[in-house]
């Protein structure tokens, strides 16, 4: 993997650490070419992958992007009050917090849909319909999961696996007058944000087999889904499908009339391991180095940012400089991190070591701000959610 973060190295010297970083000119080429993988396709920004109102703004300019898929209800609403519309909150909440200012930006003609797949659902969201004097935007939520010989290739999220639970929910649908089902959601978990092609893993040549076996299945599910849905005669906002490591693959298809990335914009370090595309890596961030423990040994303060998602290696953040290794028996700690390095550091000229997160939005969530580079300077800072003072999840 190649790194354009060796021409900040001077400004991270001077910088007070830790802080996290965005390299501009590789966030604006991720985003051309994650643009390029779509073809011509809507674009539904994923924004938990993003994390950054500035950043946001900046995809929305740069790409024309206008759709958003957000991750709870109070955060589409803080969205929505910065000006931002069309929002999809992915994962179903039936709590009554944000309810009455989601009617009112409804009835204001805003567009934010709620994500639902069971009864439960739909009987809570009708109460609150009826309570604040609105119609509710709904987008069901299809698994589009598969098993192969007793494995489960995908995630458990949704209820609605099959066609026969999409008939049986769309009849339940039709007792709530106070709901509208207006999209749907298909997202293919396991091509999406399944690495297969990560280095040294003896099981890349599977994942991609599974992938491929999985593909056809997925569209004629997807395609019976939409056939039974108009045969109910509901007319649907969009069909949304995809994420960063599969959108080149979902835009082919004639069903889905949208697609989502996020995690590519900032290419955060388990995305390396995808054979079908090769973004740059646009943000990481950087740590004080403030101890020498033993000749190739340097302890960093802080640095326990562990990624969501199944405990491994491949959940801790990656050293990118200096040159060497996390401590296999410490990793990354609460509050200091040691590294093996293949050459000797002069503290007084390097005091720092870089790094970049496995996941993308992720890195957000430790900093209130984000250190903008752009042609080797430092050019601005703008604020995370946290900076805003925001804490979604």
């Amino acid at each position: 993997m190649e790194y354009h973060f060796s021409t900040y190295y001077s400004e991270f010297y001077k910088l007070p650490k830790p802080f996290a970083f965005v390299d501009l000119d590789a966030f604006d080429y991720n985003l051309k070419q994650l643009l390029q993988r779509t073809g011509n396709k809507p674009v539904r920004l994923a924004t938990k992958s993003v994390r950054s109102v500035a950043m946001l703004e900046r995809a929305r300019d740069l790409g024309k992007i206008e759709r958003w898929m957000c991750f709870t209800l109070s955060e589409a609403l803080y969205l929505e009050s910065l000006g931002f519309d069309d929002l999809m909150v992915a994962y179903p909440s039936v709590q009554e917090t944000g309810m009455e200012r989601l009617a009112d930006a409804l009835n204001r003609g805003k567009k934010i849909y709620l994500t639902v797949d069971t009864s439960y659902h739909l009987q809570k969201l009708q109460s609150y319909a009826e309570k604040y004097d609105m119609t509710m935007l709904l987008s069901m939520d299809v698994d589009v999961s598969m098993d192969f010989m007793g494995v489960h290739f995908g995630v458990y999220r949704s209820s609605i696996h099959s066609v026969e639970d999409v008939k049986h929910f769309l009849t339940e649908l039709k007792k709530y007058p106070g709901l509208a089902l207006k999209g749907v959601m298909t997202y293919d978990a396991q091509i999406a944000g399944v690495a297969d092609s990560r280095k040294g893993n003896v099981l890349n040549p599977i994942l991609r087999f599974l992938k491929r076996k999985s593909l056809p299945e997925i569209e004629k599910q997807r395609r019976k889904v939409l056939d039974l849905i108009k045969s109910e005669w509901f007319t649907l906002d969009y069909f949304n499908a995809g994420g960063t490591g599969s959108i080149e693959i979902v835009s082919q298809d004639e069903v889905v009339t949208e697609v989502t990335f996020g995690s590519g914009l900032y290419q955060p370090w388990y995305f390396d391991g995808f054979h079908n595309f090769n973004h740059q890596p646009a943000a990481g961030f950087v740590l004080e180095l403030c101890r020498n423990p033993q000749s190739n040994y340097y302890t960093a303060l802080g640095g326990g940012y562990i990624a969501s998602g199944k405990i491994g290696i491949d959940k801790q953040p990656l050293l990118v400089y200096p040159k060497g290794k996390l401590v296999k028996e410490e990793g990354c700690g609460e509050v200091q991190t040691p590294i093996q390095v293949k050459e000797l550091v002069d503290l007084n000229q390097t005091n720092f070591a870089v790094f970049r997160h496995a996941k993308a939005g992720e890195l957000c969530e430790r900093f209130k701000e984000l250190k903008l580079f752009s042609g080797g300077k430092l050019v601005d800072t703008v604020t995370t959610y946290r900076g805003d003072g925001q804490c979604f999840l």
